[in-house]
């Protein structure tokens, strides 16, 4: 019988939270953990070495499922022997995308009979659509349908569209969904059974200067700048995004700077924040250009950063939300967050808030400040995180362990 267990993980995570978790637990001392990362030859070195539990990055899925399954007269077949009796999916809504490369791997092996497991905060980031893919991979399909296309037009009706084409659905009765969800998936919230620090929300507006608003009205009704030219209206919001947050992406992908109105603000809330401050971009000229102005501040760069900040060694910590945001244990590190750029995607808004927001931060109170350009796609952002949010909600009450 197989025994061994494959953790698929974002990669800070699978290297450093996985293996250092197993030796803090008395229950785990017994439990070998084997990361399996560096170049194929590594990982195939490491895949050699005895252990009861490998870790492995979610950017491998695919070479770890080609180096034991193959196509064969139309059918996946065994290779090699998987040696895995289990799969452990840590931030699972990762491979909520049916088309992703990543769930297709994952999908070769449910149909082999492989059994999952899957673990995430976020299950629904962007409405119920997110659960089909992770389900299939529970179920096979028994209880969301075989298909992310039956799953639509069984459980949702079009409520939105973009002339002919459906960019918009809503679901028809989300309680027959969550009922059909109850006896494979349970809610356990941090908060329900663990004191966790205060949560303070802070709103920070900035206001564009004159010649910058025109900026911004002008892309914003025309799609189009000197030099800048925004080719459908998805185009145009993220250039207003771009615009609100001070610097913007030219034709040729050069940075051509705008204002320094949030770059001012995050000084300031630095400036009088009493423990190290987490920074979080939209774009990498974010993160550039508050690296340039805010002394002292540094990116991620792995596991010693990540150690570094623990220790309070880093007084501004700057990333994207998708670097670091899922799984990593940051909380010892401060207790201030400052959105510089205000996302739509509500997946990685919290789990970034919930790197700081945990068991074990030593403060009582952790502060999320919110830049926000005023009068801008800033302001719509937030409003769309509170809709996902409500969503979201529905469904981690309808599965809450005990109701």
């Amino acid at each position: 019988m197989l025994t061994k267990v494959l953790v698929i993980a974002p990669p800070y995570v699978a290297q450093t939270v996985w293996p250092d978790e197993a030796t803090k637990w008395e229950h785990l001392s017994g439990l070998k953990v084997q990361v399996i990362k560096g170049p194929e030859w590594e990982r195939r070195l490491c895949m050699k070495r005895e252990a009861d539990v490998y870790c492995i990055s979610r950017n491998h899925i695919q070479w770890i499922v080609n180096e034991h399954i193959k196509w064969t007269n139309k059918k996946w077949k065994w290779d090699k022997v998987w040696p895995f009796g289990l799969v452990v999916l840590d931030e699972a809504a990762s491979f909520k995308a049916p088309d992703g490369v990543w769930f297709k791997n994952l999908a070769r092996l449910r149909r082999l009979g492989v059994e999952f497991i899957n673990l995430t905060g976020t299950p629904s980031p962007n409405g119920l659509l997110d659960l089909w893919a992770q389900m299939y991979l529970l179920d096979g399909g028994q209880r969301l349908g075989a298909s992310m296309t039956y799953y639509k037009e069984h459980d949702f009706r079009p409520s939105k569209y973009m002339g002919q084409r459906v960019i918009g659905w809503e679901p028809l009765d989300p309680q027959s969904i969550y009922d059909r969800l109850s006896d494979i998936a349970v809610s356990m919230r941090a908060e329900d059974w663990i004191d966790l620090p205060e949560v303070i929300n802070i709103t920070v507006e900035t206001t564009l200067s004159e010649g910058s608003r025109d900026l911004y009205n002008t892309m914003k009704d025309t799609g189009v700048l000197v030099g800048i030219t925004a080719g459908n209206p998805g185009a145009v919001g993220m250039k207003l995004l771009q615009i609100s947050n001070g610097a913007v992406y030219d034709d040729q992908h050069e940075v051509v700077h705008i204002h320094s109105v949030k770059l001012e603000a995050t000084k300031a809330i630095v400036d009088d924040a009493d423990t190290p401050v987490l920074v979080f971009t939209s774009f990498i000229h974010d993160k550039e250009r508050l690296l340039a102005f805010l002394p002292h501040s540094e990116e991620m760069k792995g596991a010693q950063t990540i150690r570094r900040w623990n220790e309070r060694k880093i007084p501004v910590l700057i990333a994207h939300p998708a670097e670091i945001g899922h799984g990593l244990n940051l909380q010892g590190g401060g207790r201030h967050i400052i959105w510089f750029g205000i996302p739509f995607n509500l997946g990685d808004y919290l789990q970034a808030n919930a790197r700081l927001v945990r068991t074990g931060q030593p403060e009582d109170k952790v502060i999320i400040h919110h830049i926000v350009g005023k009068n801008t796609r800033d302001e719509q952002a937030l409003r769309v995180l509170g809709a996902k949010g409500a969503t979201q909600e529905q469904l981690m009450e309808a599965l809450a362990y005990g109701d």
